[in-house]
């Protein structure tokens, strides 16, 4: 490579919010079917309790060890899920004060390091926005329409040495369930607005030319202990469904 054009690349990655258009792509074979899914307990295997403590479903039952069976050893599942963690509002939980500050929820500055640890990709799957609609986040549909462009654009734009394609799923509808905890984050607004996400994920995918899934055409939460999470039932059924549609778009 050329020193103008190994200068230009490192340039780029620090230009990408700026909104720099063009880049320059490394394609390697190797790991050719590396599936990154960027999400948060839905991803992470959240199991759907009435209180806490949390639990996480094993992988072979979460959905996304269901994807890897379904697709096979030719395809890698790289699991990229964070408990509460957003589309892009900035969320920080309660930790020791020592490190009060240093977990940042929102989903936007961690995303390209995430990419870069994992390239090269395949396909990059973007699966959050269900803790965008917890109203004390004080996000409105055009807030999140913009969250999620944001990832799409940087998914787009930030990676170096492969041109995944990339695939936007949408959060199935949340329902109050037995979980006060949850219940008392979601009320006064998120459950209506959740119910909204489908539409508003497929009219940002069509603009920006990628592919589209609705979580809540193949599993419903509704109907779990909490309302929010994928019981062992419906992670099979996402799981399976998601390979279908995974299949018409990697070769």
């Amino acid at each position: 490579m050329k020193k103008s054009q190994a200068v230009t690349c490192t340039i780029l990655i620090f230009a990408l919010m700026a909104g720099c258009a063009t880049r320059t792509a490394f394609v390697r074979e190797d790991n050719a079917g590396s599936i990154l899914i960027y999400g948060d307990s839905i991803t992470w295997g959240y199991v759907p309790l009435a209180k806490l403590p949390f639990e996480r479903y094993p992988f072979s039952v979460r959905w996304t060890g269901i994807l890897q069976k379904e697709l096979g050893s030719g395809y890698t599942i790289i699991e990229e899920g964070l408990n509460s963690r957003t589309a892009g509002v900035d969320d920080f939980p309660e930790l020791d004060p020592a490190i009060q500050g240093d977990l940042n929820l929102n989903g936007r500055p961690s995303f390209l390091p995430v990419i870069h640890s994992h390239e090269p990709l395949a396909l990059i799957v973007i699966f959050l926005g269900a803790n965008d609609v917890r109203p004390y986040q004080k996000q409105s549909l055009e807030d999140i329409r913009n969250s999620i462009t944001q990832l799409i654009r940087i998914a787009k734009l930030g990676t170096y040495i492969s041109s995944p394609k990339i695939l936007l799923v949408a959060p199935p509808p949340l329902g109050p369930g037995q979980h006060e905890g949850l219940n008392s984050i979601f009320e006064g607004g998120g459950y209506e607005l959740s119910a909204q996400l489908a539409p508003l994920y497929r009219e940002i995918a069509l603009s920006e030319g990628i592919e589209f899934f609705d979580a809540g055409s193949a599993a419903s939460v509704k109907d779990s202990i909490d309302g929010v999470h994928f019981d062992k039932e419906e992670n099979l059924k996402f799981g399976k469904a998601l390979a279908v549609k995974i299949r018409e778009i990697l070769p």
